[in-house]
């Protein structure tokens, strides 16, 4: 989500533009966080409250609330493919670790 942070950071000072025709190559490194889903559900968990908490500064109840709502949407959505019904278990593991994380910190 760091493209998402500093499209928010820039924005909030500047006027962003958006130049269609431009084209981005972006370089992703292989990683085993990228392939294990309990790592990838904690870390975009985390990386979500990070974003609604740091960046846009909403950490009132109705905020958290809408996280909570958006979270089971996205653990609903995975059960619509057979791929998504096996990493359910692994998925929402990590999306608890990732709920221990920010309660602890």
């Amino acid at each position: 989500m760091e493209d998402l942070t500093l499209s928010l950071s820039v924005g909030s000072d500047w006027k962003l533009a958006n130049a269609r025709t431009a084209r981005i190559y972006h370089d992703s490194q292989p990683g085993s966080h990228k392939v294990d889903p309990e790592l990838v559900a904690e870390m975009q968990l985390v990386n979500r409250h990070y974003v609604m908490t740091k960046v846009l500064g909403r950490s009132a109840f109705p905020d958290y609330l809408k996280l909570l709502m958006f979270e089971c949407f996205s653990l609903a959505s995975i059960l619509q493919t057979p791929a998504g019904r096996m990493a359910f278990g692994r998925t929402l593991r990590g999306k608890a670790r990732a709920c221990r994380l920010i309660a602890t910190k």
